[in-house]
């Protein structure tokens, strides 16, 4: 491999733009933590109500029981209080909660407690995939999540029934995922609204904090635009002074003295310009006598060669 190689590019993948100025940069800087944050903020409370919701489900998945699944049973028999038609008993059970019966792998029974007080037919249809998830959940009174394509995701249990058979319970998980997916609503528009909040309160802040630094970047270009080369030069105002034990201050002080340096030198070179004149001018005024004077007898020599 060459020692000159370089990843390439591909052609129209541009990098997004980096902020340039210290004021955007600081801005960005405060709104990516930000964001940070309440992402890991939202991303740990989602995940906390989720398993509490979800602990709260088994455990009344765990005080229910088997019962519901157990009235599906062949030739059960039916307490005189008996709740629903001979698909099962609903007594005390919450509608949407799922019972299924299975002997061996193959599920003979499946139904569901509607939500409508009129329904007789608790019977639900599943499909083949439903009835394999179905008898692959462990017997072991245990909790699990499955999803089944008739109904949806649901929590369930497995238990072994009194004909050796096995009966499975379950509770949707639907009014789960709507609380979860509520709390990721709310938490995404009060954190959008916060970052909006905060990048326009950031950006003023950083603005009135760096303006001292500003007011050192514009005396600073004042000086530069000034002509240096010669003469006189009038240095603007310095730069104003600020807390020493800040970067701000510090720099600021740093540029004033700079400052002071630079007009002392142009001050002691624009008079040693000034002694430089004074001093031609003077030789020039001591020297125009005596240079007439042999200017004259040079030409009146010129006028009479001969002695």
């Amino acid at each position: 491999m060459s020692r000159h190689w370089r990843p390439r590019v591909r052609a129209g993948v541009r990098r997004l733009p980096l902020p340039r100025t210290m004021r955007a940069r600081l801005t960005a800087g405060l709104l990516v933590l930000l964001a940070v944050s309440c992402a890991a903020v939202g991303v740990a409370a989602v995940y906390e109500l989720n398993g509490f919701l979800t602990g709260r489900l088994d455990q009344q998945l765990h005080d229910v029981g088997v019962r519901f699944p157990a009235s599906l049973e062949h030739g059960a028999v039916k307490p005189p209080d008996h709740d629903g038609d001979e698909n099962g008993d609903t007594r005390r059970q919450s509608s949407g909660t799922f019972g299924a019966r299975l002997v061996g792998r193959d599920v003979t029974n499946a139904a569901v407690v509607p939500s409508g007080q009129n329904i007789t037919d608790l019977n639900v249809s599943l499909t083949a995939s439903d009835r394999q998830t179905l008898a692959g959940i462990p017997a072991d009174g245990r909790a699990h999540t499955v999803c089944l394509s008739a109904l949806g995701d649901y929590r369930v249990l497995a238990a072994r029934g009194l004909d050796g058979d096995v009966l499975v319970a379950g509770l949707p998980m639907e009014p789960v995922r709507a609380a979860v997916h509520r709390l990721e609503l709310v938490a995404g528009c009060v954190f959008g609204l916060a970052l909006v909040v905060a990048g326009v309160a950031g950006a003023v802040w950083v603005r009135w904090s760096l303006r001292p630094l500003s007011r050192v970047a514009a005396t600073a270009t004042r000086v530069s635009e000034l002509p240096l080369a010669s003469g006189e030069v009038a240095l603007p105002p310095r730069a104003p002074e600020q807390d020493p034990r800040s970067e701000v201050g510090r720099l600021a002080g740093a540029f004033n003295r700079m400052l002071g340096h630079v007009e002392d030198a142009l001050t002691k070179r624009h008079a040693s310009e000034e002694r430089l004149r004074s001093f031609a001018a003077d030789a020039s005024h001591e020297l125009r006598t005596p240079v007439a004077s042999v200017r004259g007898h040079a030409e009146l020599a010129l006028l009479h060669p001969d002695p």
